[in-house]
C-alpha cells in the first residue's frame, strides 16, 4: 500500500463493493492505526482484508504518526499498535481476535450465527 501525502493510507482493500460508500446502511466503518515495521499491523491488515469478504466494511488506514493518528491513539488510550476503531468506537488494540470481530459484526449488522 502506498502513503498519501496526508498520512492515511488507502482502504486494506482494493475496490468497494456498491452500497458500501459512507455512510451507507447496513455498512461498517474501521479505522485501522498503524506503525512501521509492526507485525500486528500486518496481521490486522490481513484479518480486515479477508473480511471485507464476507462483510460490509469500509476500512481506513491511518498512520500512528499522522496528525489524526496520534490524536485517535490519545484519545482511544492505544497501549501498543495497531489500534481497531469499529464505527468510531474502539474495538481493541495489538492482537486483534478474529473470533471477537466476527462476532462483534455478526451482533452489529443482525446476523444469526
Amino acid at each position: 500500500m502506498n502513503a498519501r501525502a496526508d498520512g492515511e493510507e488507502p482502504s486494506v482493500g482494493d475496490t468497494q463493493e456498491p452500497g458500501s460508500e459512507v455512510g451507507s446502511p447496513g455498512s461498517v466503518e474501521a479505522v485501522l492505526v498503524t506503525a512501521p515495521r509492526c507485525h500486528l499491523c500486518e496481521e490486522a491488515k490481513t484479518l480486515l482484508a479477508e473480511m471485507e469478504d464476507s462483510y460490509p466494511l469500509r476500512v481506513r488506514q491511518v498512520e500512528l504518526a499522522s496528525k489524526e493518528g496520534l490524536a485517535l491513539s490519545r484519545r482511544f488510550s492505544m497501549g501498543f499498535p495497531p489500534l481497531l476503531l469499529i464505527d468510531g468506537e474502539r474495538f481493541g488494540h495489538g492482537r486483534i481476535s478474529r473470533r471477537k470481530l466476527v462476532h462483534h459484526l455478526d451482533k452489529r449488522l443482525g446476523r444469526r450465527r
